[in-house]
């Protein structure tokens, strides 16, 4: 390896990057998720993008019964469900009580906080018209009809 690879990449010149997968399309991760959750119904989940890159998604996904938060990684063979909020722990007398934050814990990366889950970076151009917390919130009154 010589030294310019090494700084550039890592990696030797002559090698390719390694194959990834294409993104998993948003109508066959609601087939995935109804696989595998037989009391929800997946096939008019609201969907909604808060994490890009070129080789990661992260999805919230938003059922009559639950909040999901599913990443798509390109390296892994399939999306991978992180959580799941029940309907109860979302809203209460046909208001959000779920709280929903944004932080920045760097100086570079933001971050999305929900309830008591592990934050999750966020990718804040996704959401130049609307702040993701409002995005957020609109998704979960159309999906529990609020």
């Amino acid at each position: 390896m010589n030294v310019l690879s090494y700084f550039i990449g890592g990696s030797r010149v002559d090698e390719s990057p390694p194959d990834l997968r294409d993104f998993v399309s948003p109508s066959s991760m609601r087939d995935l998720l109804g696989k595998g959750d037989a009391a929800d119904s997946f096939s008019d989940a609201d969907m909604l993008l808060i994490f890009e890159t070129k080789t990661q998604h992260t999805w919230l996904i938003a059922t009559h019964a639950a909040l999901y938060c599913v990443i798509d990684n390109r390296r892994q063979s399939y999306p991978r469900l992180l959580w799941r909020i029940p309907r109860d722990e979302v809203i209460k007398d046909g208001q959000i009580i779920l709280q929903i934050n944004e932080a920045m814990l760097t100086d570079r990366d933001n971050y999305l906080i929900i309830g008591r889950m592990r934050p999750r970076k966020f990718t804040k151009a996704l959401f130049r018209s609307l702040p993701v917390k409002d995005s957020i919130e609109n998704m979960l009154r159309h999906a529990f009809a609020l």
